[in-house]
């Protein structure tokens, strides 16, 4: 039976959750990725010394062997690592604030920092910074209230915020 698929909208033939072939499997690898990492991430938590011994010998080893190999897993654990710490977010916040530290324009070393909380990974949530303004927010040199005020009056409450392409 030919009906519109629910995520493409595509007219196909489709499976009992109203999903073509195409998106119905997208859909379950997708699934069993966020699964996966779940469970990985959980397990990493639980066994930390032993898992961080793990990584060291392996990491060691499997680039010993395959020098050519260490540019791409450092690409792949900063892709990872934006995924789980930013949802996937970290590049289009650094592009949307044109690479520069929101409160003082510095251009080098920046980081992306959560402004409400580290739970919503959206990109209104998030801000780009120099490490020296970072380190101010986060020690506490900054007042709890005046990040508040900053964030959420001097930048309307995210309303007149930058969105950029996103």
């Amino acid at each position: 039976m030919q009906a519109v698929c629910r995520s493409c909208g595509e007219l196909k033939k489709i499976h009992s959750n109203g999903l073509c072939d195409r998106c119905y499997h997208h859909e379950n690898y997708v699934k069993n990725r966020v699964a996966r990492i779940k469970y990985s991430l959980e397990w990493r938590q639980q066994n930390k010394e032993k898992y961080t011994e793990w990584c060291k010998k392996y990491n060691k080893e499997y680039l010993e062997k395959h020098p050519e190999k260490r540019r791409e897993s450092l690409d792949h654990i900063k892709r990872f690592n934006d995924l789980v710490n930013f949802g996937g977010n970290k590049e289009k916040v650094l592009v949307r604030d044109n690479h520069r530290c929101y409160i003082c324009g510095h251009d080098r070393n920046l980081v992306v920092h959560h402004i409400l909380g580290r739970s919503r990974n959206e990109i209104k949530n998030l801000i780009t910074l120099c490490p020296n303004c970072h380190a101010d927010i986060t020690s506490g040199y900054w007042t709890e209230d005046f990040i508040q005020y900053f964030f959420c009056n001097v930048l309307d409450g995210f309303t007149n915020y930058p969105t950029g392409g996103s």
